[in-house]
């Protein structure tokens, strides 16, 4: 499980305003359920999808963010390599 965070969201017009402040991160962590072969030999790579869930903690670009970032159909690929 893990938390997305966003450290940062500018309108075009002023690039230098930071919207979401320093707390903005998706309102529950993220579960990834992955599958592949493992091996102890060679590097092994796992897949999933996993669903991005409602921000929360992004003051006024909140609800903007919502309409646009959470949602399901999201790739994670992690490859593990034996030292």
């Amino acid at each position: 499980m893990f938390d997305i965070k966003v450290v940062r969201a500018s309108p075009v017009l002023l690039p230098f305003v930071n919207l979401v402040g320093n707390s903005c991160q998706t309102s529950t962590p993220v579960t990834v359920t992955m599958s592949g072969a493992a091996s102890l030999t060679t590097a092994s790579t796992f897949t999933g999808t996993y669903t991005i869930p409602k921000l929360a903690h992004c003051g006024l670009a909140t609800t903007a963010l919502n309409l646009v970032v959470p949602g399901p159909g999201n790739t994670f690929t992690a490859v593990a390599t034996p030292q």
